[in-house]
């Protein structure tokens, strides 16, 4: 039978083929003389053992050709991961993050006057389906003038509601008695913050409002003589603020309302601004 003889390592009789040995420059295969694995004294002593080869060297290239390409595997990491880090948030469902006016008046409102039925200052703002998510908040700011007669000292109730004039209030201020002096075409500020803290057919609103009332001369609001009233407002009036059940569904009108205790033509409060905002 015949044997097949064991491949020949590899040599480099003259460097022609990676680095040179220096020990036998290379001339390793050469002085293999005998049978493959019995190899001389010279070339047993030889540290590229017979190749001709210096392979500490080619052991010290293929680690330093590793160590490159472990770096640029390193840069690659953190060019793609920096990348990664640095990408927007990913909108969905339309949700911005910026704030955006989606609602305004151009033209004064319908004057509030001479009656004690709650009426809206501005036409009614209708909020889309689905559209008050979890955390969206809108701002309402409006502003107007607003006149009373002395006789009774009538009351004025202000007020935010989801649905129109009979919906949910959303937020009031109560009844807020006027100067005890006539006023007239003295002016009016309402701020108003709705947060959503759940949506849904049961979805909850938070609101708190701030109404500030002017005069032109010192009046009493109450037993306070000042130029003006800022008068705060919740889910129950003027104390113990609380989240308000409401559908979140459906379209819906969203109301800014005020209430007259008294019937009188000076008793009268106009809306001359009216802005909503989408705060994300």
């Amino acid at each position: 039978m015949r044997t097949v003889p064991r491949p020949i390592p590899a040599h480099n009789l003259f460097g022609d083929h990676g680095p040179r040995c220096p020990t036998c420059s290379g001339l390793g295969r050469i002085l293999l003389l005998g049978s493959y694995g019995n190899p001389t004294r010279s070339a047993s002593s030889c540290r590229c053992k017979g190749t001709g080869l210096d392979l500490e060297a080619m052991q010290q290239s293929k680690i330093a050709a590793l160590e490159r390409q472990l770096a640029a595997l390193q840069r690659d990491y953190m060019r793609l991961r920096t990348a990664r880090d640095r990408r927007p948030p990913t909108l969905k469902n339309s949700r911005q993050y910026w704030s955006e006016m989606i609602a305004w008046a151009t033209v004064d409102g319908t004057a509030v006057a001479n009656t004690t039925t709650e009426a809206i200052l501005f036409p009614n703002v209708t909020v889309p389906a689905n559209y008050m998510q979890d955390g969206r908040v809108l701002r309402l700011e409006s502003h107007g003038r607003w006149g009373n007669v002395v006789t009774s000292v009538p009351t004025m109730t202000w007020a935010v509601r989801w649905g129109g004039v009979g919906g949910t209030v959303l937020a009031t201020t109560g009844a807020i008695v006027t100067p005890a002096a006539a006023t007239t075409a003295a002016i009016w500020s309402m701020k108003v913050k709705i947060t959503t803290r759940s949506n849904g057919s049961t979805g909850t609103l938070f609101v708190v409002m701030e109404v500030a009332m002017g005069t032109s001369t010192v009046a009493t609001f109450g037993t306070v003589a000042q130029y003006g009233l800022v008068q705060f407002g919740g889910s129950a009036g003027v104390a113990t603020p609380a989240a308000v059940t409401a559908d979140l569904t459906a379209d819906t009108a969203l109301s800014v309302t005020l209430d007259w205790s008294a019937a009188n033509a000076a008793n009268t409060a106009t809306g001359h601004m009216h802005t909503v905002e989408s705060l994300n």
